[in-house]
């Protein structure tokens, strides 16, 4: 659900930046590097976001999965059960796809700071008459 309203809100901003001008200028390179760079704006945030809903997601998954199976085995040993291997194996998959998700939340918000030059010929925006 939260992914598909960050999917339309998305697409809304992006034909938003496609159809409105960007400044006021007859130069079509300047209005396409201008309107280049407020997409990449947009799709930077969108990607943070949704890297960092499914870091969450995957994070709080994997401590679930690491939990229950630990405790699982836990209550299999007080009672004298045969713990598998499955059931040993399970809190170290748990675990891993906790880092995974930690780690992707680090990506995730470090997309937000990382900056990608976007050529704007700047010289033909501003001019100085002396």
């Amino acid at each position: 659900m939260g992914l598909g309203c960050l999917l339309a809100l998305t697409t809304a901003a992006l034909l938003v930046v496609a159809n409105r001008p960007a400044i006021v200028t007859d130069d079509a390179d300047v209005e396409g590097a201008l309107r280049r760079a407020s997409a990449q704006r947009v799709l930077r945030g969108a990607t943070a976001a949704a890297m960092i809903l499914v870091a969450g997601l995957v994070t709080v998954s994997g401590l679930a999965i690491r939990s229950a199976a630990k405790t699982a085995a836990q209550a299999a040993r007080l009672e004298d059960l045969p713990v598998g291997a499955v059931a040993s194996l399970l809190p170290w998959v748990g675990g891993a796809l906790a880092l995974i998700g930690l780690v992707g939340g680090v990506v995730g918000i470090g997309v937000l700071f990382i900056r990608t030059r976007v050529p704007v010929p700047a010289a033909e925006l501003v001019t100085t008459e002396q």
